[in-house]
């Protein structure tokens, strides 16, 4: 229609800006990397490849993604097996599992168990050693491989969780029950029944987490630091950090750290395509529980067990809030931490620009991604295409939006060095993917017909969006901008690049203190931005429900 090209032309638009402002800094670095003065060469990918210890970050860095992604899919697994097909499930907890991951910033949970498990100072450690009567150092020791990938597993399995436990409820129980009726008992039907039609879910998950682990950065830094061990999302940044900076070998990191995702994030779109996942049965049977007997108790302590070790950290950041440094005894504890912090200009300013940028990227993206797909979904017949552009940044690393964007946006026309606008601009399009992942189920639970009906009695697009659509969409809108700013305000790696003197983020702040061994502060600063960020969710959330009409 005529009175529709307008319209459309602005959704064309608008999405073209939005994956362009990730594009071009990405072909930026691409072409940084490969045209010198010399022409077409790949000079900085042989200065890479030479640099000593590129094997050792290399190796590192495989043995730490795939450690975790192994860790973190089956300890995920086996918590969804308990809790959806066993007797052992804990209903109270089995709600809270998928939330434990944003409940505590990485940065704040690496911080957390360094503070409590260092093999020397750490406040954890200390007591075990009181309480068996053993020598120093340890038992626990935080600052190894296996420690990275045990902390980092935990902060990964909810992920798994979900959708494994997704999976299993969707098997169809009458597979599940011929195999009961010809004579297998509940393990062996688990293990040749319900494992098979799962287990490309497992898969694809897994591979998932493993792109997730290779551009972490928050735990690899805190925790391996300490143990000289420097995956490439930390070898990155010290690039880039060092004086002189060498960015050109920083640049050529980055792009192979970006091939390595997009071509792991094919390969497991590929699977998720074909794979033989879990049937889901025309006539519904609830599916039988496994009753675990003397085994019930060991599931549900591993349950608790789990919960437990993720809120740990918390305890981690209290201590070292009140410590003077790490390993300070009970009687020097007290709360110089919080005056410097709040007396401390950089830290106010740090804390208060996070809260300012959560806010904004959260309106923005939701704002803009709300009404672009929901325009884009009752105007055009295909708008497949718009939600594979906004999804885009989902396979870029924020290390390397960080990279890409200081390079980009740093230098004429933008000159945004330093400034919060570039931050923003990072931020709104880091984030695009989790606002498009909540508008796109907030708007696939609404009801069609009302829209219809108004359109019958004669009410445009606009007043139908406004009058109809939104009351509806109300609450999935709500709870995709509180996504968004908890993960946009406690938003790490992307802001150790961008932040600045005139652009303080907790971040660029938190990791700036601890390079210099200021860990208490470190401590308080992510203690206050969790409680902080955790209090604006709660309060709005509440208000939310309380706005909610009771049947």
């Amino acid at each position: 229609m005529p009175t529709r090209l307008p319209a459309k032309l602005l959704i064309y638009s608008v999405t073209v800006f939005l994956v362009a402002a990730l594009l071009y800094p990405l072909f930026n670095i691409v072409t940084s990397a490969m045209i010198g003065e010399k022409g077409f060469n790949f000079d900085a990918f042989n200065q890479l490849f030479n640099t000593r210890g590129i094997k050792d970050v290399f190796s590192s860095t495989v043995i730490y993604a795939l450690g975790s992604a192994c860790f973190a899919t089956l300890f995920g697994s086996l918590l969804a097996w308990i809790n959806v097909r066993t007797d052992g499930e804990v209903k109270s907890v089995s709600g809270l599992i998928p939330l434990l991951p944003i409940m505590i910033p990485p940065i704040g949970s690496a911080l957390g168990y360094l503070i409590l498990f260092s093999p020397q100072s750490g406040s954890g450690n200390r007591l075990l050693r009181y309480l068996f009567g053993l020598d120093e150092p340890g038992p626990i020791n935080i600052n190894t491989m296996s420690g990275m990938v045990i902390v980092t597993g935990l902060s990964l399995a909810p992920v798994v969780y979900l959708v494994v436990s997704a999976a299993l409820k969707n098997v169809d129980p009458a597979l599940e029950e011929a195999a009961r009726i010809s004579g297998y008992g509940p393990w062996r039907t688990v293990k040749l029944v319900t494992m098979p039609l799962v287990l490309p879910a497992i898969s694809s998950i897994g591979l998932l987490v493993a792109i997730h682990a290779i551009s972490s950065f928050s735990f690899p830094f805190i925790l391996g630091t300490g143990a000289g061990i420097t995956p490439i999302s930390v070898y990155i940044y010290r690039l880039f950090s060092s004086f002189p900076a060498r960015t050109e070998i920083a640049i050529a990191a980055s792009i192979l750290l970006l091939v390595i995702v997009y071509a792991a994030t094919w390969f497991q779109s590929r699977l998720v395509k074909n794979g033989n996942f879990a049937r889901v049965g025309g006539k519904f049977s609830a599916p039988s529980v496994i009753r675990l007997g003397r085994w019930r108790i060991v599931a549900r302590a591993l349950v608790f067990s789990y919960v437990a070790l993720s809120v740990l950290p918390l305890v981690g950041l209290v201590i070292g809030m009140l410590q003077p440094f790490l390993g300070a005894s009970s009687d020097q504890w007290g709360l110089a931490n919080i005056h410097t912090v709040l007396g401390n200009e950089q830290s106010r300013s740090a804390i208060l620009n996070s809260l300012k940028l959560g806010i904004a990227t959260a309106t923005i993206n939701m704002t803009v991604i709300g009404t672009l797909l929901y325009f884009s979904q009752s105007m055009m017949r295909r708008s497949n295409w718009i939600d594979y552009a906004l999804m885009s940044p989902s396979v870029v690393p924020h290390i390397v939006v960080g990279v890409a964007f200081a390079v980009a946006y740093s230098t004429s026309p933008f000159n945004l060095q330093g400034t919060l606008t570039l931050v923003l601009l990072a931020y709104c399009v880091i984030f695009l993917p989790e606002a498009t992942r909540s508008v796109k189920a907030t708007l696939s639970q609404l009801n069609p017909e009302l829209s219809e009906a108004g359109h019958v009695f004669g009410s445009g697009p606009l007043r139908t969006f406004f009058k109809i659509v939104l009351p509806q969409a109300r609450g999935g809108i709500v709870a995709g901008w509180l996504v968004v700013f908890f993960v946009a305000t406690n938003e790490v790696t992307a802001s150790s690049f961008l932040g600045g003197f005139n652009s303080m983020v907790v971040g660029y702040v938190a990791i700036d203190y601890f390079a210099n061994g200021r860990l208490g502060e470190v401590a308080t600063i992510a203690l206050i931005a969790t409680l902080v960020t955790s209090s604006v969710v709660l309060v709005i959330r509440k208000l939310l429900l309380a706005d909610q009409p009771h049947n």
